[in-house]
């Protein structure tokens, strides 16, 4: 379905019925990424699933940051009328996450962060001389997002009271320490620290945090 909310056209999914569950994707995907998860999660949840703007079916060729996408969803949730949500978000999807977080709290019960950084020397050096590389080659607006943002305050981060769960590959692209940094800022937050695992082989299409969820 196509919804036009906060001055465009975001392309969503509702599948199921009991609480509300967002699911985000991350930056380059759509919400097929959480195809499987969101089958075993529909008998426990209503689950929303949101193609974020310049992704998937979503409108495109338009401006894009964090903040927007933000605000893309915070507008599709009053559209909607739904909150007190349960909020998962991957990579830019949690970063989107973490914004609503520090812009509409009050719509939230419960944030799920997978694999997210809050300011781009966050991720790993190696990977970022990647992405320097690969926006040299094709300029694409969403690598030049991870390059640019995001750049939350710590006294943002400070405030968020929301329930939180911050989930991290062993072999992730987010630095680690930079990891325990937000789990130390986001009060009474809960980390897990995944073995054998990188930055997406635990959530693309996969069912591995039903149990987070649950």
């Amino acid at each position: 379905m196509i919804a036009h909310v906060n001055g465009i056209d975001i392309y969503y999914e509702i599948i199921g019925s009991g609480k509300p569950l967002v699911l985000l994707h991350g930056n380059g995907e759509d919400h097929h990424t959480f195809d499987e998860l969101a089958d075993v999660m529909k008998e426990n949840y209503q689950v929303i699933l949101i193609d974020s703007r310049c992704h998937g079916l979503s409108e495109k060729n338009i401006e894009i940051t964090f903040d927007l996408m933000a605000m893309d969803v915070i507008s599709l949730l009053e559209y909607l009328n739904i909150k007190d949500v349960t909020l998962l978000g991957f990579s830019d999807g949690g970063i989107v996450g973490l914004k609503i977080a520090t812009m509409r709290e009050y719509l939230l019960n419960k944030l799920i962060l997978c694999g997210v950084n809050f300011h781009p020397k966050g991720v790993k050096k190696e990977f970022y001389k990647q992405l320097k590389g690969w926006y040299k080659k094709n300029k694409s607006p969403l690598i030049k997002l991870m390059m640019k943002e995001p750049k939350f305050k710590i006294k943002d981060l400070k405030q968020i009271t929301v329930d939180t769960t911050i989930i991290v590959g062993e072999h992730d692209l987010i630095d680690i320490e930079h990891t325990y940094k937000l789990h130390q800022y986001i009060y009474d937050s809960s980390l897990y620290v995944l073995n054998d695992e990188n930055h997406e082989s635990y959530v693309m299409h996969q069912t591995k945090l039903k149990d987070f969820i649950l």
